[in-house]
């Protein structure tokens, strides 16, 4: 099992402060009743969730990725990583050489692989595809904590001009899904995309970047309002 923090004040600060830690498996096994738990040494599964609690196990060890929602104890089933498909078996090859667009299964099982099975983040469980908003580029999987936090820290440093370490740094400065050029396809950064782009899309090229303006709530307005009314 692997744990770690989620939720917090401020999404800047060293996550070690965050509180309401949760688990979350590596392997998952198939028991009785057709649900799969984290898998761990015993001859019975127990789960105070299901009915009934006991059940014998009857499957293999399997990754928790590949097993689909309706399969899985529905108790924490939002800390489970995504259900993707994986039609390829055995080793996924280095490189899409297939002409055209690379298919999201294929991108996010690379991710995967490269990132030993975890958010790029955090220890937590890989849940998204994330991509840079600029021009698409993918940077890696994030879990939906991360995500969610590593795009208020982006503002928060572009509108109220924070100082000091931001926890996602280190992923900003070297995502580990650059390496392969891929490139998300829809500008409007809707759901559901089954595919990627192996070049830069043409929107990206016609992209202006946002205006950042400081609003009524910045730190850095409050102090030019307050130097202004001396």
């Amino acid at each position: 099992m692997r744990a770690r923090p989620i939720g917090g004040p401020n999404w800047c600060q060293y996550p070690g402060i965050w509180s309401s830690p949760f688990a979350w498996p590596d392997k998952v096994r198939l028991d009785s009743q057709g649900l799969h738990h984290p898998a761990y040494d015993s001859e019975r599964r127990y789960c105070p969730h299901c009915h009934p609690k006991y059940a014998d196990w009857v499957g293999q060890l399997t990754d928790p990725a590949v097993v689909l929602r309706s399969m899985r104890c529905p108790e924490g089933n939002r800390f489970w990583p995504a259900s993707v498909t994986r039609p390829w078996q055995g080793p996924l090859p280095e490189t899409w050489t297939r002409p055209g667009r690379v298919p999201r299964w294929y991108v996010w099982w690379r991710l995967w692989g490269v990132q030993n099975g975890t958010c790029a983040a955090c220890p937590g469980p890989p849940q998204v595809i994330d991509h840079r908003h600029a021009d698409g580029l993918v940077r890696g999987l994030l879990c939906y904590e991360c995500n969610l936090g590593e795009a208020l820290c982006a503002s928060m440093l572009d509108l109220y001009q924070h100082s000091g370490q931001c926890w996602y740094k280190r992923y900003w400065d070297s995502p580990p899904g650059t390496q392969f050029g891929w490139y998300w396809p829809d500008p409007k950064r809707h759901g559901g995309i089954q595919w990627f782009l192996p070049h830069p899309p043409a929107w990206a090229a016609d992209r202006t970047p946002p205006i950042v303006k400081c609003h009524r709530q910045c730190t850095t307005w409050l102090l030019r309002r307050d130097v202004q009314l001396r």
